[in-house]
C-alpha cells in the first residue's frame, strides 16, 4: 500500500491527511523499519562511565562458571538432575533446539542449584550487542531482560497442562526461559538498543505457606535467596564475556532488587539499585510499559473506529500493568471487565473501582456478552484453543496486552487472524516500554525518550502491520509480520 493509497483511506474516514497537528502516529508509514537508533555494527569504543568502576573479581560470587556441552534441553535437565554440583554456576555455550521448521541455538545458556530454588539465566543472542570497557581491562558485551520467579502452578496455568515429573518441570521452566530469552533479543531491537536478549528464570519446586498464602520465597529467607542470585549473576560476569542487565518480571518483588544490588551491579530498573553502581534509572519500569500498552489500545480502537457501546474491554491479569490498563478504561468510561487467577486482586479493583468494573470468572467469560477488546497482561499463554472460540463469540477484534508470549503453545498467529479475523501483535512491540527504561540505563540514555519512542516507533509501526496483514488477503497477521521482520533483521545484522 502507498501512501496515496493510505491517504485515500484517511480521506474516505473524514480524515485530513495532511493536519500536521496531529498526533505524530497517525503519519503514515511507506514500509517496515527498526528505531533510528540501531547501529548495525557492534560499537568496539563504546566505554561506559559506569562499567569502568566494576572489577569483576572483587564481586561476591559462587565462583568460576563450569562449562558443560549438551546437545539439547533433555540433556541439560538430565545434567542438572544428576551431575550438577549444588551452589554451582554451570553454563552451555550455544546449545541447540531442533525445530519443526528450524534449528535455533542460544549464545549461552547458565544454571545452577540450591535446595529448591533452580535459577536459569539464558542468552539468546549478543552479537548485537555494545562492548564497554570494565575495570579489570576486559570488554563484556551487554544483554538483558527480566527475572521471572515462578513454581508448579504458574507453569502449568501458562502451559495449559499438567506435568508429570520433577525433570518435566524442570525442563518446561528452562523452555520457558529460552522463548522469553529469544523474544527480549527482539524486543531490544525493536526498541532501538544494541543489547543482546537475556532472561533470568528462577524455578521454585517447592511453595511454602505464609499466612494462609501461596509464598514462593518465605520472607525469613529473602537476603539468602537474594544472595544466591546476586552472586550467580556476579559468577556469569567474572566467567563470561557478558555482563546481564537483569530486572522486574512475575513475582520479582522489589526488596529482592535492595539486597541483590548491595552486592551485584546486574540489577537494572530501579533507582536506588542503580545508584548504587554509579548509574540513573527511572522510578518505575511497569508504568512505561502500561503506557506503551494503552497507547496501542488507543490507537487500534481508533483504527476500528470503537466509538460509544463497543468501548469495551476484557482485562485478564490486574497486577502492574492490568492494574494501570483498568483503571486508564475506566476514567474513558468504557464498560471494563476484569478476571484474575488470584480471588485477593479482583477484590481489590472492586474496592477500587465498585461499579464502575465488572469481575469475572475466569471459567465464565462468556458472561461479559461482549468485548471488542482482550488484554491479557498474565504471565504467558492467555490466548489458548479453548477460549479463542469464546472470544471470537463475545465480538473480540484485538488482543491486545502487556504479556510476554499471549499464545499458548499450538495456537498458530496466523490461523487466529485467518480464521476470526482477531488481530494479534507481537508482544515485544506492545509491552516494550518498560525494557526500553532497562536498555536506556545500561547505555546511559535518557529515560524520558521512551515517550519519543512511543509516539514515533511503537503505534505507527503496529498500525502499519495491520495494513500490511489486510493487503496480504489474511495470509499473513500483524503479529506475524513483524516478528519476521524483526527476525529477518536480527539475521541480516548479525551476518
Amino acid at each position: 500500500m502507498t501512501d496515496s493509497d493510505f491517504a485515500a483511506l484517511e480521506i474516505a474516514a473524514g480524515l485530513d491527511p495532511y493536519d500536521s497537528e496531529r498526533e505524530p502516529w497517525r503519519q503514515p508509514l511507506t514500509e517496515l523499519l527498526l528505531p533510528s537508533t540501531v547501529v548495525r555494527r557492534n560499537k568496539l569504543d563504546i566505554s561506559l562511565g559506569y562499567c569502568n568502576e566494576i572489577q569483576p573479581s572483587r564481586l561476591r560470587s559462587l565462583g568460576p562458571a563450569v562449562e558443560i556441552r549438551v546437545n539439547s534441553p533433555g540433556e541439560l535437565i538430565e545434567f542438572l538432575t544428576l551431575d550438577a554440583e549444588d551452589g554451582r554456576v554451570h553454563f552451555v555455550n550455544h546449545l541447540p533446539i531442533q525445530g519443526e521448521e528450524d534449528k535455533r541455538e542460544w549464545e549461552y545458556v547458565c544454571f545452577a542449584r540450591k535446595g529448591e530454588w533452580t535459577i536459569f539465566c539464558s542468552v539468546f543472542s549478543t552479537s548485537l550487542a555494545f562492548n564497554p570497557l570494565f575495570g579489570d581491562g576486559k570488554r563484556r558485551r551487554l544483554c538483558s531482560g527480566g527475572t521471572r520467579i515462578i513454581g508448579k502452578k504458574e507453569l502449568q496455568d501458562a502451559l495449559h497442562g499438567t506435568l508429570a515429573s520433577p525433570f518435566e518441570e524442570l525442563e518446561q521452566a528452562l523452555r520457558m526461559g529460552l522463548d522469553l530469552s529469544e523474544a527480549m533479543t527482539e524486543k531490544n531491537l525493536s526498541n532501538g538498543f544494541n543489547v543482546g536478549g537475556s532472561k533470568t528464570l528462577v524455578y521454585v519446586e517447592r511453595i511454602s505457606q505464609a499466612s494462609g498464602q501461596e509464598a514462593h520465597i518465605p520472607t525469613e529467607r529473602s537476603r539468602e535467596f537474594a544472595r544466591f542470585m546476586a552472586e550467580f549473576h556476579n559468577s556469569i560476569l567474572q566467567s563470561l564475556p557478558l555482563f546481564i542487565g537483569t530486572g522486574s518480571d512475575l513475582n520479582f518483588k522489589a526488596h529482592y532488587y535492595d539486597f541483590c544490588s548491595r552486592i551485584s551491579p546486574s540489577y537494572v530498573g530501579n533507582p536506588k539499585a542503580a545508584k548504587r553502581w554509579g548509574r540513573e534509572a527511572a522510578l518505575d519500569t511497569t508504568e512505561p510499559t502500561a503506557k506503551g500498552v494503552m497507547a496501542c489500545i488507543d490507537a487500534v480502537s481508533s483504527y476500528l473506529g470503537l466509538e460509544g457501546t463497543d468501548q469495551s474491554i476484557l482485562i485478564k491479569g490486574v497486577g502492574g500493568i492490568g492494574s494501570r490498563v483498568t483503571r486508564y478504561y475506566v476514567e474513558q468510561g468504557w464498560r471494563v471487565f476484569v478476571t484474575d487467577t488470584d480471588p485477593a486482586r479482583i477484590d481489590e479493583m472492586v474496592r477500587t473501582f465498585g461499579e464502575r468494573i465488572v469481575p469475572v470468572d475466569e471459567d465464565n467469560w462468556m458472561s461479559v456478552g461482549s468485548a471488542a477488546i482482550f488484554s491479557p497482561n498474565s504471565s504467558s499463554g492467555s490466548l489458548t484453543a479453548e477460549n479463542l472460540p469464546k472470544l471470537k463469540a463475545l465480538g473480540v477484534r484485538a488482543v491486545i496486552g502487556g504479556e510476554n508470549n499471549i499464545r499458548a503453545r499450538g495456537v498458530d498467529e496466523e490461523s487466529v487472524y485467518r480464521d476470526t479475523g482477531i488481530l494479534t501483535f507481537a508482544d515485544f512491540l506492545l509491552n516494550g516500554g518498560g525494557a526500553w527504561i532497562v536498555d536506556a540505563e545500561m547505555v546511559e540514555r535518557p529515560a524520558q525518550d521512551v515517550e519519543d519512542w512511543i509516539k514515533s516507533y511503537q503505534i505507527p509501526t503496529l498500525l502499519k502491520t495491520i495494513e500490511l496483514a489486510e493487503a496480504s488477503g489474511r495470509s499473513q497477521s500483524p503479529e506475524s509480520i513483524f516478528i519476521e521482520f524483526i527476525r529477518r533483521k536480527v539475521k541480516e545484522l548479525v551476518a
